[in-house]
């Protein structure tokens, strides 16, 4: 027992404290096997996790040696349903809650904060909070988005000039796209994925 304590005392010496951050729920698949665990940190190259979250035994595994999955964390679940139903008033700051907990997993492809992330910005660019929005996508990376249809939405911020406006620390978003003829309001569903054009001025959907 002494030497295991030992070896998972060195193996979490290379990770930065905890901090009281909350281990997620995973699902870790290499060429021999498939198991579940916690992960506990992480790193671009190399995680921190270990089998139940009552054992003391940490294990360090490269992500290059596997493929790491994220169950869906209950808060996260919470905030989705809020959501889904409309209420991003209310989403919002359980998105950012989430955010919060799971901050030092973020380097990893996936993970619920780079997740929760994208929908808190998805929440205020619902509630037409352009200057909240801003605020957030200007220190948002999506590299570790899950999926291809989130990371269009994010890129589509930059068709109307959006991303230099962040940049540039403003909010003037409409007027630069109007500026150059198009309407600021071409947005992708998260719904059923598809592309369709927002008239913010009548509210209605249509297709391109």
């Amino acid at each position: 027992m002494k030497k295991i304590l030992t070896a998972a005392l060195f193996l979490s010496a290379s990770f930065a404290p905890l901090s009281g951050a909350k281990e997620a729920r995973i699902l870790i698949v290499t060429d021999k096997d498939t198991f579940t665990g916690w992960m506990m940190d992480a790193t671009k190259s190399k995680f921190l996790w270990r089998e139940t979250q009552e054992t003391l035994v940490k294990r360090e595994q490269s992500l290059l040696s596997c493929s790491v999955y994220f169950l869906q964390a209950p808060e996260f679940t919470e905030a989705l349903e809020l959501y889904k139903s409309r209420n991003y008033r209310d989403a919002a700051p359980k998105f950012a809650a989430c955010v919060e907990e799971y901050d030092t997993l973020i380097e990893v492809k996936g993970n619920p904060a780079t997740m929760a992330s994208f929908y808190e910005m998805e929440c205020y660019r619902r509630l037409e909070d352009l200057e909240k929005l801003a605020e957030l996508a200007a220190k948002f990376a999506p590299d570790n988005l899950l999926y291809k249809f989130q990371k269009k939405q994010y890129e589509i911020y930059g068709v109307f000039g959006m991303q230099s406006a962040l940049k540039a620390g403003t909010v003037l978003t409409r007027f630069a796209a109007m500026k150059n003829g198009v309407e600021p309001s071409c947005l992708v569903t998260c719904e059923d994925r598809l592309p369709i054009v927002m008239d913010w001025r009548s509210r209605a959907l249509v297709n391109p």
